[in-house]
């Protein structure tokens, strides 16, 4: 989940352009960092290779 007010990185043309403000050039969503830490909280950490459907199957790279 991207938590940053500017949203995901977003490719043009095969580049993505470099943040120009200062630090890391994003600003963190207090309200969407609260929420993953709710999630981590309730739910443990975050595993995407995990398909409940295949249970004890282990997904690989690329996950589409």
């Amino acid at each position: 989940m991207d938590i940053t007010e500017e949203g995901p990185f977003a490719p043009k043309n095969n580049t993505v352009p470099v943040p120009e403000s200062h630090g890391l050039g994003v600003t963190l969503s207090r309200e969407k960092l609260a929420a993953c830490r709710r999630d981590f909280v309730e739910n443990g950490p975050c595993n995407k290779y995990h398909d409940p459907e295949k249970p004890g199957t282990y997904r690989r790279l690329p996950l589409n």
